[in-house]
Order: C-alpha cells, then sequence, then structure tokens
C-alpha cells in the first residue's frame, strides 16, 4: 500500500478550484433545467456523472486519491448543468469527503484544511438556498459537525433534519450514536426513546433500551422483551456456552412481567447486563452498529432527473456493438429427450472439457454428451431412474471426489445432482468405474428425516459455516430449510440451529446466496429480504426489500449480479409484471444498500439469468416465460437494450433455459426447454470478441487434499480488469466466463476464494482457460526477520502457542500461552551500527496483540550448543528452560525408518534445509493418516551406567497446521478424527508369541514444533526401555516435517550459561506491506524474500482499532496488557542496542521473548471478525466471559485513547481492481 505523501501545490490547486466552484455556483444555481442540452453535452454529463461516482466511492479508502478528481468531475457538471440537483449535492459530498482526507495531515497543512473547511461551508450554504425542503442539507451539516467533533452541533442539525423527515427513522438512531455516551442520563434516555419509536429490530438499540426500561421499571419492557427473544434466537448457542439460556429464561422473565411480580425487575437488569457482556463481541451486534448511521455517500444522487432523461440519448453502440445472431440449431443437433422435460441443466459431467445436457423428466435423469460423429449428436451417455415429485436439478460436487487430474495437473472432482420438488429431495452420486472407466448414476440419499409432506419450492448452494463443503439452503412452505454436508454423503437438517428465524421464508419462490455486504461471508437472499451470514453457520433474518419490485407481484426468479460495474451486487428480479433491477452501493464490511431501481421490460417473466452473450464485457440477461425465449443486451452503466428474440424458435411456454458454450467456440449459447420439449440455441457471432474462461480448482492433489474450499470454488468472486473496464462475477459453474471486447490481453483477474484467501494472476492470457488452483495462504502468525550481516532474512514465526479463538470444533476453545521463548542463533542475528535489528511483520489473514518483547543474550562455551524448551504442548513440558549440551554429546541415532519403510537416516542427519515427508496422503490440511517415525537410539551408556540417566532429542523441524474452519469440518465428519500429537513408543515383547513385538505408549503428549522451523528438545523416559532396546517410535496424525534428529546421551550438569537483558532502544510501528512468498525446497515451509515487499492490501481487514504508526517503545517495557496491535501489513522494526562482544572461547545466541496473541481471521475464529475484545494475560479463556473483564485502570483507558486510534479500511481491498 503505498503511504501518503503530503502534497501542498497540488492541494493549493484543489481549494482554488473549489472557491472558483462556489463563484460559478452563486451565479448559475437558479439557472433553469438542463432541457436545452445539446445531445453530446448530454453524452458527456452521462460520462462525467458515471466517473464522477466512481470516484466518489473511492475517496475516503484509497490512499493515494484525495478526491481532488471527484471534486473537479462535479464542478464540470455543475458548469454544464446548473439545473441538476445531481452536481450540486454530490459536489458537496465530494468536498466533505475531501476535508476527511485534509484533516487527517490537519497538524502538517492546517491553512490547507481551514480553506478547504471554508470552501466547504459555503457550498453547503448554496446546497440550503437550491434544497430547502428534503432535509438532506440538514444532514449534511451534520456529518460536517462530526468530521468536525462537534456532536452538539451535529444533533442540532439532524434535530432539524427530522423536522423535515419525520419518518426518517435513522436520523434518531444517528442522534442516539452521538449522545448514547453523554454524561446527562435525561438525555441519553430521550435519545434512546426516539430512536426507538418505531423500530425494534436492532440489538445495538435494545441493549440501551432494555436496561432502560428495567431500570425504570417500565411495563413497556414487556414488548422489547418480545423483540429481544426473536433476535437472540440465532445466538442462542453462544449464549449456552456462558450459561445463559435464553430460550427459557427471558419466556420466563416475561411471564413473570405480565404476572407483575415486582421482584423481577432487578434480577432481569443484571441478566440482561450479562447477556450483553457476551453480545456485544458477536459479529451480529457489530452488525447492527453499522446499521445505525448513515455514511455520506449514501446521500449521493445516482442519476439526473426526469427533465434531463425526457429525451432519449443518441444510441453511441451502434458503433462499437458486433452481429451476433441466436438461432434453433438443426432439429438433429437436440438432445433426444421425452417430450415430458421438467428440468435442464448443463456441465462438464465426465470431465473431458466439454459439456453435457442434463435433463429431468418425471421418471428419469439423463445425461446427454455431443458426440458430432454420431447422427443423434445428443446421444445418451448414462441414464437412472427417479423418484416421483422431482421437479428441479442441482449440480455440485457434494462427495469432494478429486480424484482426477486435468490437463494443468490439478486435480478435480465430478459433478454430482440433487434433485428436488413437491416430493421432497434425492441426491444422486456420479461413480466413475475404476476399471471400464464408465460413468454411471445412483441415487445415494432420499429426503432424510423431512416431514412427509415438505414441498421444495426452490434450492440453491451455500457453504454454511465455511468449512470447505457445501451445504443446500431450500425454500419449503414452512419456511427456509438448510440441509447440512457432513461429508460422506452423510446429510443432517440444520435448519433448528443454523436459521431460527426460518419461516421469514414461507412460500418465497426464489432464493439467491451471495455475500451481500461484502464481508466474505455468503448471505441468503429472498426478495422479501435477505438472511444475513452471522457466521459459525448462523443466519438472523434481515427485512429488506432487495428486489426493488413495488407492485404486488410475485417475484419467481431473481438472479445476483454487478449490472453497474461498482463492485456491489445487483438483485435482478422476475415476476408476471416483468423485470426489475435494484441497484445497491456496499460499504464493504458494513451494509448494503438499494440506490436506484430501474425497470427493463414489462413482459411476463418466469425465469431469468446474465450471461455475456456478445463477449463485450458488457452483462446482458436472458429471460424466459409464457412468450418464449428473449435477451436484454446491455448497454453498460445498468442498462439495457430492447429484447431480442432468437430465430426460429417455435412459439410456446419456455419454462427453463441454461447458458453454456455447447459447441466450444467462445461464445455462449443456450439450452432452453420449450412446450416441454429441449432445444439448443446457437450463438453465432458472439466469438467474434474475445473471452476469458475461468477454472477453479480447490485441491493441488488428489493424495494430499486441502479440503479449505468446494473443489470448484463455486461461491467465489472472481474479478477481472481490462483497461479501464472492470467486471464481476460470482463463481457458480465448472466455468466462469468473461468477454473482453476486442482488447487482446486483461490487465489483472482476481479471485476471493469463499474462505477469504485471494489470488490474483497479472495479464492472463484471452481466448483460453484459466485455470486456477487455490494456493496455500492462510493464517498462521506474525513473522520475524533478522538482520544477518547483509540483509533482512526469515527466521521464523512468533506466538505460534498463543491463538486466541481458535476452536478445535464446534464450541470448543483451543488453550493459549502468551509467553513464548524462542532460540535465535547468534549467525543469524549481527549487530548493524551499534545495534541488533529485528523485523516483526504481520502478512497474514489476522491480528497479532504483543504486550512485552525481550532480547535475552545467552554466552556460553564454544564447544557447547544452546537451545529453549520453546514447543507446543501442555505446560509440563513446554517450561522456559534453556538446554545447553557439549556439542560432542550430540550425535545422530542409529536408525531411522518412517512407518512407510522409508529410510531417512540421512535427511536428519544434519540441519540443512531438507525435510522428511513421511506420509503418502492428506486428508485434509494438516491432517493426514496416522504415521509413525521410528529411531533407534543407539547405545545410551554412560561411564558406569548402562543407561545414562537422561537422553533427550533435539529434533528441527516445522508443521503445516489445520485451521479453525478446517477443524469444524473435521468434527463434523464422523470419519475422521482431530489430529493427535506426537506421542512416544516402545516396544514391548509380546507375551503370547515372544517373536512379535508389541509398542506401548509411553508419552502421550511430546510436543511439536509450532509453524515455521523451529527446534524442540524432546525428554526420552529412559526407564522406560526394555531389554537393552533402545528404539521408539514418534507417532501422529499431524503434518510434520522434520530437518534432523540428534541424540543427546548423559548425566553431566549442563554447560554454564550467562543470560544478559538486552536494552530495547526504539520500537517503530509502520506500514510496510507483504513479502514476496519464495516457493517450498524440499519439503521445508514457504519462505519470504525481504527485499520485495508488495505494498497493496492483500486481505480483507478485520474491523476494530488497532496501534497507531509511531514510537511504541513504552508499550513493550513491561507485562501490562498495553498491547501493540498489529493489522494485515504492518511491520514493527526492533532496534536493541549491541552489547560488549563476548570473550575469547564464548559463544553468543540470542533467546527472543514475547508476551502476546494471534487472533486468525478464519470465519470459524470466535470473534475473529475484529480486534475486539483485546486480549489480557489475567483472562482465563477467550473469548472471555461474562464474569471476567478487560482492565479497567486510568492507565488502560489513556492507553486506549493515545495509542488504540487506528482503524483500516477495507475499501483499497475490496476496490483494488476497480478504476
Amino acid at each position: 500500500m503505498p503511504t501518503q505523501n503530503s502534497k501542498p501545490s497540488r492541494t493549493r490547486s484543489i481549494i482554488g478550484s473549489i472557491f472558483i466552484l462556489v463563484g460559478i455556483t452563486c451565479v448559475v444555481m437558479f439557472t433553469p433545467s438542463s432541457t436545452e442540452l445539446s445531445p453530446i453535452e448530454r453524452i458527456e454529463l452521462e460520462s462525467l456523472k458515471n466517473s464522477g461516482i466512481a470516484m466518489l466511492e473511492n475517496t475516503p479508502n484509497v490512499l493515494n486519491h484525495r478526491g481532488s478528481a471527484a471534486v473537479d468531475t462535479f464542478t464540470s457538471i455543475v458548469q454544464l448543468a446548473p439545473g441538476e440537483m445531481l452536481g450540486h449535492r454530490n459536489l458537496v459530498i465530494a468536498s466533505l469527503l475531501l476535508l476527511v482526507k485534509h484533516r487527517e495531515n490537519q497538524e502538517q497543512e492546517p491553512a490547507s484544511f481551514a480553506a478547504t473547511l471554508l470552501a466547504t461551508k459555503k457550498l453547503l450554504a448554496i446546497l440550503h438556498q437550491q434544497d430547502t425542503a428534503s432535509g438532506i442539507p440538514e444532514i449534511l451539516d451534520a456529518k460536517l459537525a462530526e468530521i468536525l467533533d462537534d456532536p452538539e452541533t451535529a444533533v442540532k442539525h439532524y434535530q432539524k433534519a427530522m423536522t423535515l423527515r419525520p419518518n426518517d427513522q435513522m436520523l434518531g438512531s444517528e442522534i442516539f450514536m452521538l449522545l448514547r455516551n453523554n454524561p446527562d442520563a435525561a438525555v441519553r434516555n430521550q435519545a434512546i426513546l426516539d430512536a426507538t419509536k418505531d423500530r425494534l429490530d436492532n440489538l445495538v438499540l435494545l441493549e440501551t433500551l432494555v436496561r432502560y426500561q428495567a431500570e425504570n421499571k417500565d411495563p413497556q419492557l414487556l414488548q422489547s422483551l418480545t423483540a429481544l427473544i426473536d433476535m437472540l434466537a440465532p445466538f442462542a448457542a453462544t449464549l449456552a456456552n456462558q450459561t445463559i439460556d435464553i430460550k427459557t429464561e427471558l419466556p420466563a422473565f416475561k411471564l413473570r412481567l405480565e404476572q407483575q411480580d415486582t421482584t423481577v425487575w432487578p434480577e432481569l437488569k443484571t441478566r440482561l447486563i450479562q447477556i450483553f457482556n457476551v453480545m456485544r463481541q458477536e459479529f451480529g451486534y457489530q452488525a447492527d452498529l453499522f446499521q445505525l448511521q448513515r455514511h455520506i455517500l449514501e446521500y449521493v444522487i445516482h442519476d439526473f432527473s426526469d427533465d434531463f432523461h425526457s429525451t432519449d440519448l443518441p444510441d453511441t453502440e451502434s458503433d462499437t456493438a458486433i452481429d451476433v445472431s441466436l438461432t434453433v440449431a438443426p432439429s438433429n443437433n437436440h438432445p433426444a429427450s421425452e417430450h415430458d422435460v421438467l428440468d435442464v441443466q448443463v456441465c462438464d459431467f465426465n470431465l473431458d472439457r466439454q459439456l453435457e445436457i442434463i435433463v429431468l423428466t418425471s421418471d428419469s435423469l439423463t445425461v446427454f454428451a455431443a458426440d458430432p460423429e454420431n447422427e443423434s449428436r445428443w446421444p445418451t451417455l448414462c441414464q437412472t431412474s427417479v423418484p416421483s415429485g422431482m421437479q428441479h436439478i442441482v449440480v455440485a460436487d457434494f462427495d469432494r471426489d478429486a480424484t482426477t487430474m486435468s490437463p494443468e495437473n490439478h486435480a478435480i472432482a465430478d459433478v454430482d445432482f440433487m434433485l428436488y420438488g413437491t416430493a421432497g429431495f434425492c441426491f444422486i452420486e456420479n461413480k466413475l468405474d475404476p476399471d471400464t472407466q464408465t460413468r454411471s448414476l445412483a441415487i445415494t440419499i432420499d429426503a432424510l428425516d423431512f416431514p412427509a409432506d415438505t414441498s421444495i419450492f426452490t434450492a440453491t448452494l451455500v457453504d454454511i459455516e465455511n468449512d470447505g463443503d457445501l451445504d443446500v439452503a431450500t425454500i419449503t412452505q414452512h419456511g427456509l430449510q438448510i440441509i447440512k454436508n457432513l461429508e460422506n454423503w452423510d446429510f443432517i437438517d440444520a435448519t433448528i440451529s443454523s436459521a431460527t428465524q426460518a419461516k421469514h421464508a414461507q412460500n418465497q419462490r426464489t432464493i439467491a446466496t451471495v455475500d451481500y455486504n461484502l464481508n466474505i461471508q455468503a448471505d441468503i437472499l429472498l426478495p422479501n429480504g435477505y438472511f444475513e451470514n452471522v457466521r459459525h453457520g448462523r443466519f438472523r433474518w434481515r427485512p429488506n426489500n432487495t428486489t426493488a419490485v413495488t407492485s404486488n407481484a410475485t417475484v419467481v426468479a431473481s438472479a445476483i449480479a454487478d449490472a453497474d460495474a461498482n463492485g456491489s451486487w445487483d438483485t435482478i428480479s422476475a415476476s408476471d409484471a416483468g423485470i426489475t433491477i435494484a441497484f445497491t452501493r456496499t460499504q464493504a464490511g458494513q451494509k448494503t444498500t438499494v440506490i436506484n431501481t430501474s425497470k427493463i421490460c414489462d413482459i411476463a417473466t418466469a425465469g431469468i439469468t446474465t450471461w455475456d452473450f456478445d463477449n463485450d464485457g458488457t452483462l446482458d440477461i436472458v429471460a424466459w416465460g409464457p412468450s418464449g425465449v428473449w435477451v436484454h443486451r446491455g448497454l453498460g452503466g445498468g442498462k439495457f437494450d430492447e429484447p431480442l428474440k432468437p430465430k426460429g424458435l417455435p412459439t410456446g411456454e419456455v419454462t427453463r433455459c441454461e447458458v453454456g458454450d455447447l459447441d466450444d467456440d467462445g461464445d455462449l449459447d443456450l439450452v432452453i426447454v420449450v412446450n416441454s420439449v429441449p432445444l439448443i440455441i446457437d450463438n453465432e457471432g458472439g466469438n467474434q470478441n474475445n473471452w476469458i474462461r475461468l477454472r477453479l480448482a480447490a485441491e493441488p492433489d488428489p493424495k494430499f487434499a486441502v479440503q479449505r474450499c468446494n473443489s470448484y470454488g463455486l461461491g467465489s468472486r472472481a474479478e477481472l480488469l481490462v483497461g479501464s473496464q472492470y467486471q464481476l462475477q460470482q463463481v457458480s459453474d465448472q466455468v466462469t466466463h468473461f468477454g473482453i471486447g476486442t482488447q487482446t490481453t486483461a490487465d489483472a483477474l482476481r479471485v476471493l476464494w469463499t474462505n477469504g484467501i485471494p489470488q490474483s494472476t497479472v495479464k492472463p492470457d484471452t481466448r483460453v482457460t484459466i485455470a486456477e488452483k487455490q494456493e496455500l495462504l492462510t493464517g498462521s502468525c506474525p513473522y520475524l526477520y533478522t538482520w544477518t550481516g547483509d540483509q533482512y532474512e526469515f527466521f521464523t514465526d512468533l506466538l505460534w502457542a498463543a491463538p486466541i479463538g481458535l476452536q478445535f470444533a464446534e464450541g470448543i476453545i483451543a488453550p493459549t500461552r502468551d509467553t513464548e521463548h524462542l532460540f535465535i542463533p547468534g549467525g543469524r542475528l549481527q549487530p548493524i551500527n551499534g545495534e541488533y535489528r529485528l523485523q516483526v511483520t504481520e502478512e497474514l489473514w489476522e491480528a497479532a496483540y504483543f504486550d512485552d518483547i525481550q532480547l535475552i543474550a545467552v554466552d556460553h562455551p564454544a564447544a557447547t550448543e544452546v537451545f529453549s524448551n520453546e514447543k507446543v504442548g501442555p505446560p509440563s513440558i513446554s517450561e522456559y528452560k534453556i538446554h545447553a549440551f557439549a556439542t560432542t554429546d550430540l550425535r545422530s541415532p542409529l536408525a531411522a525408518h518412517g512407518s512407510n519403510g522409508q529410510d531417512i537416516l540421512d535427511v536428519v542427519r544434519a540441519r540443512d534445509g531438507k525435510f522428511t515427508k513421511l506420509f503418502d496422503q492428506r486428508q485434509k490440511q494438516g491432517l493426514v493418516p496416522e504415521y509413525f517415525l521410528e529411531l533407534d537410539l543407539g547405545d545410551l551408556s554412560v561411564a558406569n551406567q548402562s543407561i545414562a540417566n537422561t537422553v533427550q532429542l533435539v529434533m528441527t523441524g516445522w508443521m503445516f497446521p489445520t485451521d479453525t474452519s478446517i477443524n469444524i469440518a473435521i468434527s463434523q465428519n464422523r470419519q475422521l478424527s482431530g489430529s493427535r500429537p506426537p506421542s512416544i513408543w516402545m516396544p514391548r515383547v509380546n507375551a503370547e508369541d515372544p517373536s512379535q513385538t508389541d509398542w506401548v505408549k509411553v508419552v502421550p503428549n511430546m510436543g511439536f514444533p509450532g509453524g515455521k522451523t523451529k527446534t524442540i528438545v524432546v525428554d526420552v523416559p529412559v526407564e522406560q526401555f526394555r531389554n537393552r532396546d533402545h528404539r521408539i517410535r514418534i507417532a501422529t496424525t499431524m503434518e510434520l516435517y522434520w530437518d534432523s534428529i540428534q541424540v543427546a546421551v548423559g548425566s553431566q550438569q549442563p554447560a554454564t550459561t550467562t543470560k544478559t537483558n538486552v536494552e530495547l532502544i526504539t520500537a517503530d510501528l509502520h506500514y510496510r506491506g507483504y513479502s514476496a512468498r519464495l516457493s517450498r525446497l524440499h519439503n521445508g515451509p514457504e519462505r519470504y524474500d525481504y527485499d520485495h515487499v508488495i505494498t497493496q492490501p492483500l486481505w480483507s481487514p478485520m474491523a476494530g482499532n488497532y496501534t497507531r504508526y509511531g514510537d511504541v517503545t513504552e508499550l513493550l517495557q513491561a507485562t501490562d496488557d498495553h498491547l501493540v496491535v498489529l493489522g494485515s501489513g504492518d511491520e514493527m522494526t526492533l532496534r536493541f542496542a549491541e552489547l560488549p562482544p563476548p570473550k575469547a572461547g564464548v559463544v553468543r545466541d540470542f533467546i527472543i521473548r514475547c508476551v502476546g496473541w494471534d487472533k486468525d481471521a478464519s470465519l470459524n475464529t470466535v470473534a475473529g471478525h475484529r480486534v475486539e475484545p483485546l486480549p489480557f494475560t489475567a483472562m482465563k479463556s477467550y473469548p472471555f466471559g461474562p464474569a471476567e473483564h478487560i482492565p479497567d485502570s486510568p492507565s488502560y483507558r489513556e492507553y486506549l485513547r493515545v495509542y488504540q486510534t487506528r482503524q483500516l479500511e477495507p475499501q483499497p481491498f475490496w476496490n483494488q481492481w476497480r478504476r
């Protein structure tokens, strides 16, 4: 991410342009409306409007764009169309956003800030004269006051706006947010009463309201409790983990209120406080905070007035549009199916890179494969009978059988089917005979335990808990139903735990899933609102019209797309009244707002989908219904042409339509069902323009499964940048097709996988298929780089034993140890200019918290080697100590073998960066089938003893971990168990057959190296050896790789060591970016090149307050809960004073002691959505329960005030590829 530079000359230019604009505006503000504009001027204004609004959306977030371009653009609009309110209001908004940027540098440029403020006030005054009735100028006055930290004035302006906008609920909540911490209780109370006058749908408001009502014994609390019971229902399991049973407790309180039990008030108040102490940590609560205030951008006008549009604009597409013909294929080029077809799908069924057509009739499911040499052209590949009552097909890989290698050498899975309809549902598996290589279909699962009368109207795929498999959300007459995939064709009905408010979906006819509010969590969209994903497989209902259908027409179909290319998901809806589109704007991670609606046509419509049939890079729509099938060609900017109908289409109702490149010629064709017969419609000419096909492959190797995402990345976000043209699609099929017009190359392609991992390709080729394999990026821990004499080199990762919020299984939190001592060899930390310098970086999707960092010099005789006791394991084996061995006491094992018979002695003889790999397959990332490492320790005798008192293993290695989402998936899979740490086993003679050897476990957990390469010391229980057989086995299911193993034998006292604390001179926190990744070598971990840095954001930032940049030395001097909090891309430079050199014959190594924690932003990390709540050393668990509290003292509050002030803007990540 580029740093922000001060540009005084540019600032003066901006301010000058504002003052000039003020003068122009004063002269022309009463000029008549823009009906006299010439066609050329109106085209220019449309272009200026589109670019200006795009600039506005980038202004408050992109660090190298301060807002001047937006000001200039809306200046031009006002000059050309002074009678259009769009120019004037949007100019004020651009000026306000520019003021926000100037305020960031107010101390360095006070004059610039003052001048910009003055200009903004003048523009606001002019807007007031032009707009006296809407109340929006008053709201913008309030926003200005908020920018100036003047809440009292802001409240007054909002109150003025309320007189003009009495039905605007948001004004009450804006005032509440300004007054909720007011010292005057009467003021606070009135604010909450005003804010909740007509709404009880927000947890933040309800928290304050019910506390006020309980304190004042207000009988209206009864009504509030009713709302609260419904609002808290999705969080019942979380509260139950803290021994709060809202399912019984709140109804019981409600009953006592109804019975006028006066003893209930204090008890109820206490319980409500405890409930919200837990809820404030929840994603749902934080999301509700964003619903209480509007961003300035929500007041942007997105289109000109009706007068402006009273005359159609000239057609600008004719010069660039290509001729495309949609024609019904010849009679022999259609699937030969019977005349009762209910549904049709296209997919690559047999993984031959050609599309097959799947046809469902009342009694069969048939796969038709293209065969140009066959007389029928579409012969039957396979078929199966199906239960009655099935009307629809869902295509997906449900069993994760990624066992086929693609031409690009990726592991790919075949697709299976779910059928559903009036009789419920069933799953059908795509089976491959390994001997004959022929495929067949087999019903695998019938309708589970659904009620017999369940009729499924519609269904969609969704990974409800982000565990990497595909679940199904359906709509029935009872509401939303969640069918949860536990893997291995094991499904359960998870509606009760996942969708407690499912009734709100009753009798809806269309459903879609998408990350609607850009927080990397799939939401479920319906015509009457949406189920917001609040993490951990839970959804809550948001009543919100996302479809723009304002009539009484029933929405029967919908499509999700970015129709206006602003990076936000729009909803296209179909009904018997025609097709409408709701355009949205999204504040990433916060909320999505409908900004405009448009009617596309009045034709009665039964179904819609989107495509780019002419490959021009602009979204088109294909629709169907009683009058047939037709296409609306996209004109750009969210506008669409009149309907175009295919040639040769028989008269009749079209009931289904699917899109795909059936003839593999680079343009998209259609297969439709008309009069219950399947027909193919050929696209002739669309391939005159260029295209890119994207295939995602989540699995790199069939033997080494990762399983962090579903096989084809369905639900991922795919963005393509071609020049100034930005395209966004959701991956919904095996292939995602982008048209790119006449461009011969694309600039960049980015995929945001469903688990939040971004992956970019620069300059992808055109007219080809791009297969993207998911790379193994993940959250881990902050990195440590050391100065080695010539450069900074990656050393290892930190805080590996201190994860917070990590789950071993749903609700089972991993333990954490906040203090670590890592050994740094002296050769890896060389002095420079009288200092030892280390760089601590945060480069992954996580936050790091450092309370205390110490550097300890360890001086010891040259003939000894020193190691710390740092390992991940229980306290009994991981307590701090320094191990020192005479070099002569360290030797290799006599023999070393893997459970696969591999002789690995040569691999583990020396620390040389070559690692073992003792397993042949992986079940999931970090989890492998059990294997062992067998070591023969050889002769363990010393002096007069047949066996030494102490024998230790010095083992250098690394481990590739699972993450919290994978742990959730493992816990659900009935055929897997969680990873087991390495244990030590010793041989015993079999009592019944002495020629056989049994092995017994003598150490259940020996510990393991956390993360990247580290050395651990393991005690061997020598008293457990029998018969001078000194073999041991180390068994585990963890993904561990060993570089070297040495045996230390002896009972002598350890060598003398001298430890000296090294003075910390300074610690500086700043933004750096991300080191270039280097490929793994010899089974080793990933490596990083410090000198090559990527500065743009790689990860969607966690919300909350991070430590401000600058000097943070005092925060690291003691363990006092005053934390340095690093976000993704941050670096902390540590400078320690160089010590005098050691004496002759003495060697110096170092120990770095860190007190801190690490929180992964994985979607299943508890409280992983934000930095807070901040951890503290006295906490017993994280997140801590209602009985524990963050330290509260004057010094701690001052620490928060001074240091915890920085927030990471989400837009630079989300808008990275937009122009």
